[in-house]
């Protein structure tokens, strides 16, 4: 999976701590494998729109050492 180009060059632990803003994104519904939500980035205007393809899911983040969200 690759990182959404605006949070790419978030690399350190205080990089990714200083970094707020607001996620939205839909309720709970019956379609399992779709995804839709937006992320406001307190320090840029631009509104990033989330779909499956760019959230990581549950099962990926198993065999996961460390995730920054």
């Amino acid at each position: 999976m690759q990182g959404l180009p605006l949070t790419a060059k978030l690399l350190t632990h205080e990089e990714l701590l200083s970094v707020s803003g607001q996620l939205e994104c839909e309720p709970p519904n019956r379609h399992l494998y779709e995804f839709a939500g937006s992320l406001r980035l307190a320090a840029r205007q631009s509104v990033i729109y989330l779909v499956q393809r760019n959230v990581l899911v549950l099962s990926s983040l198993m065999l996961t050492h460390l995730i920054a969200a």
